[in-house]
């Protein structure tokens, strides 16, 4: 999850227990719930809308990467999700898909 979220970006929690806690409790059920294939394909073609439409996301609030460098970031982000269609694993699916629910959202940060 991390190497993902790093090239596409999105929310953040305003703490960083509230990160962990939620993190854990979302990749501790992710491996547990399965998919048929037409859900799976349906999953990674949403994450795929998904970052093409709004990632990288937030990266101004926390990132010290320059904005010419986005465009790489979506091309990442992408090819990452689309790898999936290839792979056709309904885990990364799911966790692609929880991913990218957090990505139109831009208020967040960390702890102060």
């Amino acid at each position: 999850m991390p190497c993902c979220g790093s090239r596409r970006g999105g929310y953040h929690l305003h703490s960083n227990v509230g990160c962990i806690v939620g993190s854990t409790i979302v990749l501790t059920w992710i491996p547990h719930i399965h998919f048929s294939d037409a859900w799976s394909l349906g999953l990674t073609i949403f994450a795929f809308a998904m970052v093409a439409i709004f990632a990288p996301s937030n990266f101004d609030k926390y990132a010290w990467i320059k904005p010419r460098h986005y465009p790489i970031l979506k091309a990442i982000g992408l090819a990452i999700v689309a790898s999936n269609l290839w792979i056709r694993s309904d885990l990364l699916a799911l966790t692609f898909a929880v991913q990218t629910l957090l990505l139109p959202f831009k208020e967040g940060g960390e702890e102060k």
